[in-house]
């Protein structure tokens, strides 16, 4: 039988698979003038591995060795999808299968989304973060989901939101 891996071991491996992505996908994609979107960053590990699981001081400590290439690419902007419990567990059931994530959520309950919330909240109120923390309400349509991230994604790519400059 062989050991589980400890948490600050896990938290490592995880670091070193995205500075690897960095290195080999984002700084070469960031260097050719290209847009990259990445489905989860450094807010999201320090929220989930971080402040989820109480290891955020040792994520702190390593978010705070500059030395390492993948900790200073930070994002531009981070857009959170803000939704409660129920409307997770409707929308995950109607997509019928659950992937490894979702079956995590769910036996989580609502202590993932509490933690996310508070985190990027929290963010989006600090002076050296506010400007890029971005929130969508997903209690709402998908479609108007969808629309609101289109928005977002044009105030970012161009300045100001669409409808400011027509």
């Amino acid at each position: 039988e062989s050991d589980p891996i400890d948490i600050p071991t896990q938290i490592l491996l995880l670091f070193a698979g995205r500075i690897h992505h960095i290195n080999s996908v984002i700084i070469p994609a960031l260097k050719e003038g290209k847009v990259v979107i990445s489905d989860r960053f450094i807010d999201s590990s320090l929220v989930y591995q971080g402040l989820m699981y109480g290891h955020s001081d040792f994520i702190k400590k390593l978010i705070s060795l500059t030395e390492i290439q993948y900790l200073q690419v930070r994002p531009d902007y981070t857009v959170f999808y803000d939704i409660d419990y129920a409307t997770m567990l409707e929308r995950m059931n109607k997509r019928g299968e659950y992937n490894s994530l979702d079956e995590k959520y769910a036996r989580l309950k609502e202590r993932p989304l509490d933690c996310f919330k508070q985190h990027f909240y929290e963010l989006q109120s600090s002076k050296t973060y506010g400007n890029r923390i971005k929130i969508v309400d997903a209690n709402a349509a998908i479609p108007t989901v969808t629309n609101a991230t289109i928005e977002i994604c044009k105030e970012m790519m161009f300045g100001g939101l669409a409808s400011d400059r027509q």
